[in-house]
């Protein structure tokens, strides 16, 4: 082949052309013809810029297996990513992660869709960076039967025996790890089978090492026993050093407080534990140290200051006096054993033909497909044809209560997760839902989260399990009777139940006095349960104060939340863990309507920062309007709980959509945490008052309240209106100074006068009569000036 030298001096096409069709014989024949690099004609012919290596690295590039290679290793890279990502995270990504997910999960379960994400990564990565080929070796046998192996014995721990019901997409080892589990049981039974699928690992381990199997196991046992031995010498050690430090407390126990000459703590959080005066006393006098250097001291007016202080601080054993602690038991509450009605079945079969034939003349050929009946109401799923509107059924509400006689009906368009609507109905008989029956349930007991609590059971008769950590705040809200103090007392006998008063703290306000007085006294409590709107005041402050108190510790330490500040108390001896904060407000309508600006300003604060903190906010109201839940509040608190309601407003004021309003009470409630797009129908659990009173007793009996100092300090002085005032004197002087000038008391005057406001003139005019500035409102007219500018 000839190559003629290009006028541009630029590569002739018959040799692109020849590497473009991947022939190396052209490509051979053409760099024959071509001149010598370097040489005149090279130059001449302009070839001297190209070297024969680039000539020859892009005939490589363009050969077509090569580049088949390296777009099957870019796909298995992306494909290995979006499996991982779509298996890692709960949010809908789009169809094809979806469908990976799905596809995967159903076979190999969440681990295992994890783990071969993680190979097609490996192996696309292998392709690209210059693997030509990969064949079935040895080492990729091993690999699979470990795999294998894997899923099986993730999936026999399960308890659940058979295939029948079962959810592959929750399944540990996916279909795969099920169908060898299930095969195995029935041949060898549990614990053989997992020592068969253990054998199994050793087997594959050893195909992909090449080592003899009495070689890998040796080498186990040696990895587990180092491991072991490193895990008891650091705890050995820890307890020599913990011991050796307490022996030197004993050896230097000071006169002044009975505390022990340790290295200082750092304080815990604003928590001042303070014991009734006659514990101190009892523990003080039953102490022989104490007794005799008070025999040593007495008559001197110092050690009578002294003993003074120590009966105002007390001592290391009753600061942290619950060694031994125990959490109440579950026979202490009792159970009603409620029965379902007979004939429930018949008449369940009776509705569903009424609600058809109901549906059917108004010109709807719906299909009841499926019946779930709770232990409140019962919902008929139902399949409409194409081209029905949703809204029709909707509106159809109150013409199917009166078909079928119920108290009401809640229509459910669509129900998540399902292409059916739900038609709720109110049972003819309840069932009712003990707070004992959800506490002692698998789901109750394998929740081991500090703030989790029993909500009731849902339409479908599963126990729901709620999490305040998660909420992390929550608005309850329901008419009279609708079951709004139950769900209160439910919730604080879960934590009563479940928690240890080192581990989770009560702030309780109540200012209807009747509801939360009967957990009195309980060791769980941070301060006694305030009735009085000023004491209120006071307590949010205090918690606003502990919050900015534990951001302070928080950023001395280098940690983001409660949760990475007891890890690193468990790792300091000098920290000590921190316990959790939970603030129940009964009756919100009561502190609004008297202080609805400071109350407003703490809720809003408290529920904008504290969940970092471990602090959290349950408020419960019976009047849901606007005035009381206001949209500041509403914005703040995402996770709330409706109950029955008079009217749509009110539901919409909870929930934002219509639905509470079609409830039938007694605990009946819709629950719509902060990550649901729709809420869920709950039967509320229920304890008794006397099952109350049983709790709280035993509680009593395990140990005494530790009150925060500040906390009781805050009750008792009130934050009401203070610092409001101290940031109004300057306005008030100026205000009281122009009325006195003038001699016109009127809100309107200072309200044009000033530029302010009418409800800030208004207080201005109320604080000048309660100092006996002015005197009372007289009608239209103005108020009386009593006082003349001398006389200040």
């Amino acid at each position: 082949m000839t190559l003629e030298p290009q006028e541009d001096g630029g590569i002739p096409e018959e040799a692109l052309d020849a590497g473009a069709s991947g022939s190396a014989d052209s490509w051979e024949s053409a760099e024959k013809e071509q001149p010598r690099l370097g040489s005149r004609r090279s130059k001449r012919l302009g070839w001297a810029g190209r070297s024969r290596s680039s000539r020859a690295k892009r005939a490589e590039y363009q050969r077509p297996g090569r580049l088949r290679r390296e777009v099957g290793g870019v796909a298995l890279v992306v494909v290995g990513l979006v499996t991982l990502f779509a298996s890692s995270t709960p949010y809908h990504q789009g169809i094809i992660p979806t469908l990976l997910k799905n596809l995967l999960g159903s076979l190999v379960g969440e681990l295992g869709s994890a783990i071969v994400a993680l190979v097609l990564m490996f192996l696309g990565t292998a392709i690209l960076v210059g693997h030509s080929a990969f064949r079935a070796t040895p080492v990729a046998i091993g690999l699979g039967m470990l795999f294998l192996f894997f899923l099986g014995l993730w999936q026999i721990g399960v308890p659940k025996d058979g295939l029948t019901g079962r959810v592959l997409a929750k399944e540990p080892g996916g279909l795969i790890g099920l169908l060898l589990v299930e095969g195995l049981k029935p041949l060898l039974g549990r614990t053989w089978g997992t020592v068969v699928l253990i054998a199994g690992c050793l087997c594959a381990i050893a195909q992909i090492t090449e080592a003899p199997v009495a070689v890998i196991v040796q080498r186990l046992a040696k990895t587990i026993f180092g491991a072991a031995m490193t895990a008891t010498h650091w705890l050995s050690a820890r307890l020599r050093r913990r011991s050796h430090r307490l022996r030197l407390e004993q050896k230097s126990v000071p006169v002044s407080n009975g505390r022990g000459a340790r290295k200082e703590r750092r304080p815990f959080p604003a928590f001042n534990p303070v014991l009734s005066p006659p514990a101190v006393e009892k523990t003080l006098s039953s102490s022989p140290l104490t007794e005799a250097v008070v025999e040593e001291e007495e008559g001197s007016e110092e050690s009578e200051e002294e003993e003074e202080e120590d009966a105002e601080i007390p001592t290391e054993e009753e600061e942290t006096g619950l060694d031994d602690y125990t959490l109440p038991s579950l026979s202490l509450l009792s159970q009603t054993l409620s029965q379902p009605a007979e004939g429930e079945h018949e008449e369940t079969i009776n509705r569903m033909e009424v609600l058809e034939q109901t549906l059917s003349s108004f010109g709807i050929k719906a299909k009841v497909v499926e019946i779930e009946r709770g232990p409140r109401v019962t919902r008929y799923e139902i399949r409409c044809p194409r081209g029905v509107r949703v809204s029709r059924i909707s509106n159809l509400a109150d013409d199917l209560a009166y078909s079928l006689a119920a108290l009401d009906v809640r229509v459910e368009a669509p129900v998540p997760g399902k292409g059916v609507i739900g038609i709720e109905v109110p049972n003819t008989e309840t069932v009712f839902v003990d707070l004992v029956e959800i506490l002692s349930s698998e789901k109750a007991q394998s929740d081991t989260s500090t703030l989790s609590f029993a909500l009731g059971k849902d339409i479908t008769g599963n126990p729901c399990i709620a999490n305040l950590a998660g909420m992390p705040h929550l608005l309850i809200a329901g008419a009279t009777n609708s079951g709004k103090s139950v769900c209160l007392n439910s919730m604080i006998a879960s934590f009563l139940c479940r928690t240890r008063p080192d581990e989770l703290k009560l702030l309780l306000i109540d200012p209807k006095r009747v509801e939360l007085s009967l957990f009195s006294d309980i060791p769980h409590l941070v301060a006694p349960v305030a009735h009085d709107v000023k004491e209120a005041a006071g307590l949010l402050r205090w918690a606003i104060r502990e919050m900015e108190h534990r951001y302070e510790l928080f950023a001395d330490l280098g940690v983001r939340n409660i949760a990475g500040y007891n890890e690193r108390a468990e790792m300091d001896d000098e920290l000590e863990r921190m316990w959790y904060l939970v603030i129940i407000i009964d009756e919100l309508a009561d502190l609004m309507m008297q202080a609805k600006g400071e109350f407003e300003a703490s809720i809003c604060r408290i529920a904008q920062l504290a969940r970092a903190t471990g602090i959290h906010l349950v408020v419960a109201t019976q009047r849901p309007s606007v005035n009381v839940i206001t949209g500041t509040i509403k914005a703040n608190i995402s996770s709330r709980i409706a109950f029955a309601v008079a009217s749509q407003s009110d539901s919409r004021v909870i929930l934002d959509i219509n639905g509470a309003e079609r409830l039938v009470g007694s605990g009946d409630m819709l629950y719509l945490p902060i990550d649901a797009a729709k809420p869920t129908r709950i039967q509320g659990a229920y304890i008794s008052e006397a099952d109350i009173n049983k709790l709280v007793k035993f509680l009593k009996e395990q140990a005494q309240p530790e009150y925060s100092a500040e906390a009781l300090r805050a009750e008792k002085t009130g934050a009401l209106s203070e610092e409001q005032e101290e940031a109004q004197d300057e306005l008030f002087e100026k205000a009281l100074e122009y009325v006195l000038s003038t001699k016109y008391a009127s809100a309107s005057m200072l309200q044009r006068r000033m530029r302010i406001g009418y409800t800030r003139a208004a207080r201005l005019i109320d604080m000048m009569e309660e100092r006996g500035y002015v005197g009372p409102a007289d009608g239209p007219r103005p108020r009386e000036v009593l006082i003349d500018p001398s006389m200040l």
